[in-house]
Formats: structure tokens, C-alpha cells, sequence
């Protein structure tokens, strides 16, 4: 057997082999409704999810292949907001893909498995889900993907009340965002760390965070997040019991966007912040838009919300019905789940992961070992091979030398005649080449006006071109201008009207330096809106005390109001000491009163 027809023998005995041993899998090509739902899956879920559900012949697909389907669709629906109820469908997934080599996959299929238990509250599974996919994630460069994971392992901490470690989790997930250069979607791991910072008392840390996230929403024109970062900017206010700058924010956020009250927690956040400056009926009114809420964690902050208005009211009997539903509402949310029961299972998982790790370098030692001994295998088989072939094509080269050298001989004499008639053939190209070039210059003129008739006709083509696409861009302009033209009417209108349902004593109440200050024609007007909304206050005021002058009757309708010392001094334009003066003059040289009694008292008694 000679050496052309041993090279390709060995050679497809060797990759025959070598397949056998590392490649057992085949591999069907994706279909390509799957392929436009992933194009799809981010920026429209709501058409991933349509053609996925409109696919057909799932049930004849792979078993790969239908397990990416599977998960695809589990995608969409979660990414649809559609609450998950069963597991059955993301178990059949994950068991596929964990006998798959596809770090990739597997982290999908944790990450939703973690998603599902986390609607049909089994909170323990979704926390081992979650920690799962992490491992798998971090083998892959899928930045998002592991932002994502990280964003629930912090919040399962943050149930947990570990702020410090639900802020690593944040900080990790806010890191790998911007690894995938998706700033667009950091709002919210932002608001998350800046929670987590005002939770721990570092405020300053907090409001950082908080004017990121806020910087980020302006850049991209999202009135929503930049709404929701002022209502969590007023919770953290809460959590420091300054109550006027909570309540100035929740304006501010519901200014921003008035859609946002349509949110179950922002409701109970805003009735909580009314209660809190004694405004009970604007209280209620936001707090009855949770009260057919079917959350088990809204209906808690319901009652409690409840109660605490109903004993600011002095109705003391519905109060404390109100707390007991509260408390009924609380146990239920216990039974669903624990703190110890979560640092329970990812602390067993922590473990396991460990033992795993260990048992996967001694499985990779092993298979290192064996492949090391395929590969000296095939390496000395090539090489006996390689030998044979050598010296079997050294002697047919020798064999082939000989007869080149008899074929030179030939060669060189029929060169000697093919010389005498290139001689000839030169003398013929010359007399062919003068005629050809009398025809060349002829034909480059023809050319060179082709060319000119040819770019001519593809200017004017483009000029049809461009002017259509500037008629097309005049009227979508035009259309803009119309639209905006309406929009601002419309906000013309709507701030007219803001400003008409705000009074002068809301306006009062929730004043701070820095704020504008209250016209004169303004204070004309306080001490009948105080007569209004307080009673005939003042007259009162006036009748029990006849010696106050107007700017007494003043200091004292705010002081009704609650309104503290400094705000009044600034309202008032005088200093501080001042004021105390003012106040000291008012009870003991107008109203006549001596005592301990305190001016507040005073009011409080006028009735």
C-alpha cells in the first residue's frame, strides 16, 4: 500500500476516533420562532410571549430544544408580569438542563425557578433557586443575568432585616449592571442600595444613591422612576420622623407623575405621611384605595395604617379592632415564611456547594489522568504512522527525481524551439498592439461619456431620494410641533389647576426656608381661611382678646396652625429672638396673662 492512499486512512481512523470519545451530542438547529422571541424577549416581551404561544409542533421538538422553548416561555410570562402558579413546567426544565454542560442555561433555569417559587410563596426553595443560579451564573460572562440574581438574594436578606449583607448583594448586582453597559436599568438597584444605607443610618450615603438614580431617570425622560425615587426619598424623611419634608417629597412625587397612586404601597405610604401631620381626611382617602386589596402584606399595612388614623381620631373602640385585623394579617405573612428558615437552607446550600466543588476537582483530576493517557495513545499511534508514511514517501521521491531529470532534457531542447517562434509571435503582437490602441482611444471616449450619462442619471436619483425623505421628515415635524402645541395647553391647564387646589394653609403647613415667601394680598386673606377651616378662629381670637394687633392675630393663627418657632420667624421675616420677645408680649401685655401657662395652651382653649 503505497503513501497517498495511507494519509487519508490514518487520518479519518483518527478523527472517527476521536469523536467517538469526545462527542456524543447532536445538535438541531434552533427554530426560528424561539430565535425571534429571544430577539424579542427584552424590549417587547408582550411579542416574545405572542409567538411563543402561537408556536406549533412543540410537542415533536427535541428534548434540548423543547426545554429552551419551555424556559423561553417562562421568560415571557414573567417578564409579562403574569403571576406564576405551579412549578411542574420549570422542574421538567431545570432537571433537563442540569445534565447538560451549559453553565448558561442552568443559571436561566435556576434564576426562574427561584422567580416561581417566589409567587406561589415558598420562600425557602426560591432562596436555594437563587443561590444555585449564582453559582452558575458566575461562569459565565452574562453581567445582567447575574445583576438580576444578585438584586434577589439581596432582597431575601433584606426580608431578613441583614441590611449590611442585603447591601453587598445591591452593590455586586449594581456592578455586574454596569459590566453589561445597561444603565437604563439601574434605577432600581440604585433605589435598593440607597434603602438599604438610610436603614443602617447612613443618610447621606442614601440621598448619594437617591440623587444617582434620579440623574439617571432625567437623562432618559422616565417621569415614573423619577416619581417613585421622590416617594422613596420621602420614606427615608420618615424613617428620620421629619415629617414636613416627607410630605413635601410625596407632593413632589405625585406632581412628577399622578399615575403613581395607582400603586397598592404608595398608597399606604401616602395616607401613613398625611397621618402623620394630623391631615386625617386626606388620610383616608388615599388609604381606602387598599382596602380591597387581595395582598396579604398591603391588608396588613392597611389596618395598621387603619388604627393608627382611628386613635388620632379619638374613635379608640375601631382602633383597636383595626390592630387586631393587623396583627391576624401579620401571623398569616409569619406562617408563609422565616428569617431562620431562610439563612437555614442558603447556608446548607453554602455547604453543599463546597462538598460539590471538592468532589468536581477530584472527578476532574481523574478525567485529566485518563485523558492524558488517550491523548499518549494517539500521539504514539500518529507517530509509528507518521514514521512509515516518512520514509515510504522518501523512496517514492527518489524514484520521482530520476525520471524529472530525463524530462529536463527534453524540456530545455523544446525550449530551444519555442524561443524561434516567440521571435515570430513578438514581431505580430506588435503590428496587432498599434491597431488595438487607434481602437482603445475611440473606446475610452465612448466610455468616459457612458460614465458621465450613468452618474448624471444616479443623481438625479438620489436628489428624488433625498427630497421624498425631506417632504416625509416636514410632515412628521409638523406633526410633533401640533402634538406639543396640545400637550402644553394641556400643561398650562393642569398646573392652573394645581394651583387653584392648594390653599394658603396647606401651602403653610408644609412650608420650609427656601420655599417663596407669602405674598401681602396672601395674608390678607389667612385670617378668614382660618375662620373657615378652624371655626371662626380668629374672631374668636379677637373677641376673648381685643388688645392683639393684626400682626399678633397673625403670629397667632400659625402658632394654631403647629407651624414651629423658626419657620414662623422666617414667614414673618424676623429673627428668632425676636419672636420669643413677640410671643412673651402677646400673653403677658395683650391677653393679660401671667403663669406657666403656655401660649400654645392659650389657643388650644379657644373654642
Amino acid at each position: 500500500m503505497n503513501a497517498r492512499r495511507m494519509i487519508p486512512i490514518v487520518a479519518i481512523t483518527f478523527v472517527l476516533v476521536m469523536s467517538f470519545l469526545f462527542s456524543c451530542n447532536k445538535n438541531y438547529p434552533i427554530p426560528d420562532d424561539i430565535i425571534k422571541a429571544q430577539a424579542l424577549m427584552r424590549e417587547r416581551p408582550d411579542s416574545a410571549l405572542l409567538i411563543l404561544e402561537g408556536m406549533k409542533g412543540v410537542e415533536l421538538l427535541p428534548a434540548k430544544l423543547k426545554a429552551t422553548y419551555n424556559l423561553c416561555l417562562i421568560e415571557a410570562r414573567d417578564k409579562n408580569y403574569i403571576v406564576h402558579t405551579s412549578d411542574s413546567l420549570i422542574n421538567t426544565v431545570v432537571a433537563f438542563f442540569e445534565k447538560e454542560d451549559d453553565p448558561l442555561m442552568k443559571a436561566k433555569a435556576y434564576y426562574y425557578q427561584g422567580r416561581i417559587y417566589d409567587d406561589i410563596r415558598e420562600v425557602e426553595k426560591s432562596a436555594l433557586s437563587y443561590k444555585k443560579a449564582e453559582t452558575m451564573a458566575n461562569k459565565t460572562s452574562e453581567y445582567r443575568l447575574q445583576a438580576l440574581i444578585y438584586n434577589h438574594l439581596a432582597k431575601l436578606s433584606f426580608y431578613r432585616e441583614l441590611y449590611n449583607e442585603a447591601l453587598e448583594w445591591n452593590v455586586k448586582a449594581y456592578g455586574s449592571l454596569l459590566q453589561s453597559k445597561d444603565t437604563a436599568s439601574a434605577y432600581f438597584i440604585l433605589r435598593d442600595i440607597a434603602r438599604s444605607n438610610y436603614l443602617l443610618k447612613r443618610y447621606d450615603k442614601s440621598m448619594q444613591y437617591f440623587n444617582e438614580a434620579l440623574s439617571i431617570a432625567d437623562r432618559y425622560q422616565n417621569k415614573s422612576v423619577e416619581s417613585l425615587m421622590y416617594y422613596e426619598i420621602s420614606l427615608m424623611y420618615d424613617a428620620r420622623h421629619m415629617s414636613d419634608s416627607s410630605l413635601y417629597y410625596i407632593r413632589k412625587s405625585l406632581y412628577t407623575d399622578p399615575n403613581i397612586i395607582k400603586n397598592e404601597e404608595i398608597n399606604l405610604g401616602v395616607s401613613d405621611a398625611y397621618r402623620k401631620v394630623n391631615q386625617l381626611d386626606s388620610a383616608r382617602l388615599y388609604l381606602n384605595q387598599c382596602k380591597n386589596s387581595s395582598s396579604l402584606y398591603t391588608k396588613t399595612g392597611y389596618y395598621m395604617i387603619l388604627a393608627k388614623i382611628e386613635e388620632d381620631a379619638g374613635n379608640l373602640n375601631k382602633s383597636i379592632d383595626a390592630y387586631k385585623l393587623s396583627y391576624t394579617y401579620q401571623d398569616s405573612i409569619r406562617n408563609i415564611s422565616s428569617a431562620e428558615a431562610l439563612a437555614e437552607v442558603v447556608a446548607k446550600y453554602d455547604n453543599q456547594k463546597l462538598e460539590n466543588e471538592k468532589n468536581v476537582i477530584l472527578l476532574e483530576k481523574s478525567r485529566a489522568w485518563s485523558n492524558f493517557y488517550l491523548i499518549l495513545s494517539g500521539s504514539l499511534l500518529l507517530t509509528i504512522a507518521f514514521v512509515y508514511i516518512f520514509f515510504t514517501f522518501k523512496r517514492r521521491k527518489e524514484s520521482q527525481l530520476r525520471e524529472s531529470v530525463n524530462k529536463l532534457i527534453d524540456y530545455e531542447k523544446q525550449i530551444a524551439d519555442n524561443m524561434i517562434m516567440l521571435k515570430a509571435n513578438e514581431i505580430w503582437i506588435r503590428k496587432t498592439t498599434k491597431q488595438m490602441a487607434d481602437t482603445s482611444d475611440e473606446l475610452a471616449k465612448k466610455e468616459y461619456q457612458l460614465a458621465l450619462l450613468r452618474a448624471k442619471t444616479e443623481e438625479t436619483i438620489a436628489l428624488k431620494k433625498d427630497t421624498e425623505k425631506l417632504e416625509r421628515t416636514l410632515h412628521d415635524l409638523k406633526d410633533q410641533i401640533s402634538s406639543l402645541s396640545k400637550k402644553k395647553v394641556q400643561i398650562i391647564a393642569m398646573n392652573e389647576q394645581i394651583m387653584k387646589q392648594t390653599s394658603l394653609i396647606e401651602r403653610l403647613q408644609v412650608w420650609v426656608p427656601g420655599d417663596p415667601l407669602i405674598a401681602e394680598s396672601e395674608w390678607a386673606q389667612f385670617s378668614e381661611l382660618m375662620n373657615e377651616h378652624f371655626d371662626n378662629f380668629s374672631k374668636k381670637l379677637e373677641v376673648a382678646f381685643p388688645d392683639l394687633t393684626t400682626h399678633d392675630v397673625r403670629i397667632c393663627n400659625l402658632i394654631r396652625l403647629g407651624i414651629s418657632n423658626e419657620t414662623i420667624a422666617k414667614l414673618t421675616n424676623c429673627k428668632y429672638e425676636s419672636l420669643l420677645t413677640k410671643r412673651t408680649r402677646i400673653k403677658k401685655l395683650r391677653m393679660h396673662i401671667d403663669g406657666d401657662i403656655t401660649l400654645e395652651d392659650i389657643l388650644q382653649k379657644i373654642e
